[in-house]
């Protein structure tokens, strides 16, 4: 699920390694931080296994599915990381509420949309 903007490079590399793959790509269409929950159902609906973001979505995701009185079942799901270090709580979050695994993901522009994870 393409949830960095397209102009990313985190987005563009996300899109074009999807397509080598053969995998499924989920477009969301333009959101709204106020209104992660369509994200989450959206994520729920497409059965989506792997995403990649900003602590600056994925807490506010985190923080909705809290709320949910029954959790989203996404064991195995992997959430790629990158802006900024992602919080431990939220990464221990995610994993304890959902089974979602976040990834510490580093790139950059100049070298490519993906160098390390960690």
């Amino acid at each position: 699920m393409q949830l960095v903007p397209m102009f990313h490079a985190q987005g563009w590399g996300f899109f074009f390694s999807a397509t080598f793959m053969g995998a499924k790509i989920v477009l969301p269409g333009r959101y709204m931080i106020d209104d992660v929950g369509s994200l989450v159902e959206l994520m729920v609906k497409e059965k989506v296994t792997i995403s990649c973001g900003a602590p600056a979505i994925f807490m506010p995701m985190l923080n909705y599915i809290k709320t949910l009185q029954e959790k989203p079942d996404f064991g195995g799901t992997r959430l790629i990381s990158g802006a900024t270090e992602p919080p431990l709580a939220m990464m221990r979050g995610w994993k304890e509420l959902t089974g979602a695994e976040i990834i510490h993901a580093y790139g950059a522009t100049e070298t490519t949309p993906l160098v390390l994870l960690i």
